[in-house]
């Protein structure tokens, strides 16, 4: 499996992708003028309304969020989001969700840089890689927004 650190590209260049379902585009749970409105709204024509109410339930349950089948765009609540342990397992439902739903190819961490340590979460999806190396897994890259 190949991990990419940084994705250069601009949300228009892979706004396909994302809707065919190739790339699994992953923020973070807060709403205003976010990566998450980027896509979802501006991208994907989801109103302001449902995406609060989106971010609400996933911030509320502290649980992983995703708008599939409508859209292969997933959520990380931030409730919890600083802890190394509950952000491994955000990480470890956003890969069950991709095995099982989504099917996507690439998985794209499009997240804010003020609540994820990069160093961190590269260490987290690293290790997840090399415990699920030997499975067939759909995702064949992982990228990280910049």
């Amino acid at each position: 499996m190949k991990l990419i650190i940084i994705n250069k590209k601009d949300p228009n260049e892979i706004i396909e992708d994302v809707k065919s379902g190739k790339i699994h585009v992953i923020c973070v749970a807060e709403n205003s003028f976010t990566h998450l409105n980027v896509y979802a709204e501006l991208m994907l024509n989801f109103s302001r309304t449902d995406i609060n109410n989106f971010v609400e339930l996933s911030n509320s349950r502290s649980e992983v969020g995703t708008l599939f089948p409508k859209a292969y765009l997933s959520i990380l609540p931030i409730g919890n989001i600083q802890s190394d342990d509950k952000l491994s397992f955000y990480v470890e439902e956003i890969f069950t969700l991709n095995q099982q739903y989504l099917k996507s190819e690439i998985l794209f961490f499009s997240l804010e840089d003020s609540f994820i340590n990069k160093e961190i979460i590269f260490k987290i999806i690293e290790n997840k890689i090399q415990i699920e190396k030997n499975n067939n897994l759909f995702v064949k890259e992982i990228w990280l927004e910049n």
